[in-house]
């Protein structure tokens, strides 16, 4: 299967991460986040389950660890979830939808570290389960989102 090397699509990424066909250098965080949006879509409040089984399957099949200091993170995928899902909403994230909203301030690489102080966000207890912002409350419809989700 070949894929395209332009803007992603978050159908074909999620198909790709699902089937374990998806190149793992191309697993970054905009393919966590194409990924997440297609999901949100496809499985609605249940995509958290969806992506943590996927994650941590993908995780796996590519040699990486599952551990209390690496791979699959709880508090930060039900972040990117919820970030995600407030912005598709009702659309379908085709390549366009991503192309619009991918650069979204909720959705970039630092933007957990403007409600979670580092220390908690890299903490154990943030990787394995969902730990509540310290530092700032997030905003009311991305934690709509994540009440949905959890």
């Amino acid at each position: 299967m070949s894929f395209d090397t332009g803007g992603l699509d978050p159908m074909q990424v999620a198909d790709g991460v699902d089937a374990l066909t998806w190149p793992k250098e191309r697993f970054d965080h905009r393919g966590h986040l194409a990924a997440g949006a297609w999901w949100c879509h496809v499985h609605g409040p249940s995509a958290l389950d969806h992506a943590r089984a996927a994650i941590r399957r993908f995780n796996e099949a590519n040699g990486g660890e599952n551990t209390d200091t690496a791979g699959y993170h709880e508090t930060l995928t039900i972040y990117y979830l919820a970030a995600v899902a407030d912005l598709v909403a009702d659309e379908i994230p085709d390549r366009a939808w991503f192309e619009d909203n991918a650069d979204d301030e909720s959705l970039e690489r630092n933007a957990p570290l403007r409600h979670w102080s580092e220390a908690v966000l890299m903490s154990t207890l943030a990787r394995t389960a969902w730990v509540t912002p310290d530092s700032r409350d997030l905003p009311a419809s991305i934690q709509a989102h994540v009440d949905q989700l959890c």
